[in-house]
């Protein structure tokens, strides 16, 4: 998303770009996109690091940057304001595993009736969100905060698209892209893995 006056991603040459830190995925993601439209970091446009969604929503909102990734439903009340959807980064990236559980594997073999117990609640919230559109929405408009009408779009969006997994099994391909990146930015060491199973143990879902 854009301040109003940007067109176009080439644009954004000399602009401020909005991320939350120079490490994390979406500036990664932020650089690919830009790339493909000839711009460059460093070099052609400046970054300025916000934090995360929320705080750049705001950022956009003041003109304190010119463009950034923007999350649903944000980026509808942006597109109401006048400002340029440029274009969604997962025609770009398709594949990215940006939410996940996280467990000490020694801790959740200790505790493994918990953490089934955990998932199955977290599975059943999952299918009723799914199942429950309009009090789904509502909650979602409340607690964000947003609009309802936003929150019922933002529904439609993650339920069409997958992007929440009703079955709550990650994608191996965006979790070798998440892989590659932190690789790349010294997150995790060169010597780490490239196997997703290294990383993936699917036996407390499954049982859950």
């Amino acid at each position: 998303m854009a301040r109003k006056g940007f067109t176009s991603i080439a644009s954004l040459k000399g602009g401020r770009v909005g991320i939350l830190n120079q490490t994390e995925g979406t500036f990664s993601q932020i650089r690919t996109m830009l790339a493909r439209h000839g711009l460059q970091y460093p070099g052609d446009y400046n970054i300025v690091e916000t934090g995360g969604v929320p705080a750049r929503h705001k950022a956009l909102l003041s003109g304190t940057i010119d463009a950034g990734l923007q999350s649903i439903p944000w980026c509808f009340e942006e597109e109401d304001l006048g400002m340029t959807n440029l274009g969604y980064v997962s025609d770009v990236i398709p594949d990215w595993q940006f939410v996940s559980v996280n467990a000490d594997q020694r801790w959740a073999a200790g505790n493994a009736g918990a953490v089934e117990r955990f998932l199955r609640v977290l599975r059943e919230a999952t299918e009723w969100v799914y199942s429950n559109r309009d009090a789904a929405a509502r909650i979602a408009a409340e607690k964000l905060p947003t609009r309802l009408d936003y929150a019922g779009r933002a529904w439609d969006h993650y339920t069409n698209t997958n992007a929440l997994t009703r079955d709550m099994h990650p994608s191996e391909a965006g979790l070798s892209e998440v892989i590659r990146v932190q690789k790349a930015n010294g997150i995790l060491p060169t010597t780490a893995s490239n196997q997703t199973a290294s990383y993936l143990d699917l036996r407390y879902l499954a049982k859950a």
